[in-house]
């Protein structure tokens, strides 16, 4: 059974194992959740779809002309014609 010792910071290094088992990586959340007055369980938290809120970014801003002609280009293409 993996242990852990408390350090005088109140701070613990979590087991390989239980890193391995959890899926736990840097920066993850650990809930803790009472089951009993002397018991916890430790649970990884889940990543929800907001987590991934802000990380696609485009790789810059096209301008109204570089619409015009992305849209006159595909237009071309569809039609079956040479663009400009």
């Amino acid at each position: 059974m993996p242990t852990a010792t408390l350090t005088s910071k109140s701070q613990i290094t979590v087991p390989a194992l239980v890193r391995e088992v959890l899926g736990l990586r840097p920066g993850r959340r650990l809930t803790f959740t009472q089951t009993s007055p002397t018991s916890f369980t430790v649970t990884a938290e889940t990543h929800h779809a907001m987590d991934l809120a802000g990380c696609l970014v485009a790789p810059f801003p096209a301008t109204l002309e570089d619409m015009e002609r992305g849209i006159a280009a595909g237009a071309a293409e569809t039609m079956g014609h040479a663009g400009p």
